[in-house]
């Protein structure tokens, strides 16, 4: 698997511990905590929270921001978890005939309670 941020954590693992060292170790940390890694982890476990990830990207991909939202709120409704399967038919871009959701079918997002 190649990646950048498995790159950046080699090159920071094989560098010498001087002014490229640290800057590579840097670099790695920073891309590391900005894709949601831990910097610590070791190489193998990077790449299985590398190979998890492309699954929720192609996802995204395929279904947009509105489906993801609806993913979270559904976490917290009912109503929204049962409207899912029928907005997932409607973004995706090889479905473009699926039918437009009614407000009967697709409910208001219910708040969350504090």
């Amino acid at each position: 698997m190649s990646d950048p941020l498995l790159t950046l954590h080699d090159d920071a693992r094989d560098r010498p511990f001087d002014g490229a060292g640290i800057q590579a170790a840097l670099d790695f940390v920073h891309e590391a905590w900005e894709r949601g890694a831990d910097p610590d982890w070791d190489r193998p476990r990077l790449v299985r929270f590398l190979r998890a990830q492309k699954g929720g990207l192609a996802t995204f991909a395929k279904y947009g921001k509105p489906y993801y939202r609806a993913l979270a709120r559904s976490r917290h409704s009912e109503t929204v978890r049962a409207a899912l399967p029928e907005l997932r038919a409607m973004l995706a871009p090889d479905t473009a005939q699926a039918p437009a959701p009614t407000s009967e079918r697709t409910p208001a997002a219910q708040p969350i309670a504090a």
